[in-house]
């Protein structure tokens, strides 16, 4: 019987400690950096957005004398839930007009908001709050980027 025992092959306890401290160390590396280019892909996407509503508010300048005061004047079905005449949520990002400044707004809606975007005639700015959001402001192509809170960013 004893004979038989010992002829069953199977892994160690210490072999299958360091194969679950490599897959911890693999995860703890992944995991940051997949959350990264989430977050990236997400300020892209907000981008985006801010750019259809700032052509949309050229339009409507363009073709009327007054300054569009309500996003609900844009020739432009504007994705998300209502919050007020200038202002809409999406699953992410609030989105802002400011009229009469030619200017759309748009910040991480919490428990997220460490960064923000400003696009205008101006220019674009990202501001963000730590060192980690900074790098997305570079990675979607802002021309400007200052360093301070994102809610000093949208009192533009």
């Amino acid at each position: 019987m004893k004979k038989a025992l010992n002829k069953i092959k199977g892994f160690t306890l210490l072999e299958l400690l360091v194969v679950v401290l490599i897959l911890g160390i693999l995860a703890a590396i992944a995991l940051p950096m997949y959350r990264k280019s989430v977050e990236r892909s997400r300020a892209v996407e907000a981008l985006s957005v801010m750019r259809s509503m700032q052509n949309a508010l050229r339009i409507y300048n363009i073709t009327h004398t007054e300054s569009a005061q309500s996003i609900d004047d844009f020739d432009i079905n504007f994705p998300g839930t209502y919050v007020s005449a200038t202002s809409r949520n999406t699953e992410y990002f609030r989105y802002r007009i400011s009229p009469g400044y030619n200017t759309v707004l748009a910040y991480r809606l919490p428990p997220y908001t460490k960064y923000s975007f400003n696009v205008g005639d101006n220019g674009m700015d990202c501001c963000w709050e730590t060192e980690q959001y900074k790098s997305i402001c570079y990675d979607v192509g802002f021309t400007r980027k200052t360093g301070s809170t994102p809610n000093n960013c949208l009192s533009y």
